[in-house]
């Protein structure tokens, strides 16, 4: 289903809580990464809520969102550009 319609996911990510069920990071962002998804972490820079790309060694316990680059678009006015 998720390959067929491209869902954007968010997230809850705690990587010290996954390790307790046995679950590695790797696991549950591989499944998305896998899928051509990225991983971005959103927060407000100066006012504006912004998307930033995330990379899997950086995730800490936070919200992300997967999205695929065919939904890129709809994010487009929150993607961080240089």
């Amino acid at each position: 289903m998720i390959g067929k319609h491209l869902p954007t996911v968010i997230c809850e990510i705690n990587p010290w809580f996954l390790e307790g069920f046995g679950v590695q990071l790797e696991e549950l962002t591989g499944f998305f990464l896998g899928q051509g998804y990225g991983l971005y972490f959103y927060r407000v820079d100066n006012g504006r809520g912004v998307l930033h790309p995330v990379k899997v060694a950086d995730v800490v316990e936070d919200n992300y969102v997967f999205i695929h680059p065919r939904r890129l678009e709809r994010f487009a006015s929150l993607l961080m550009t240089d």
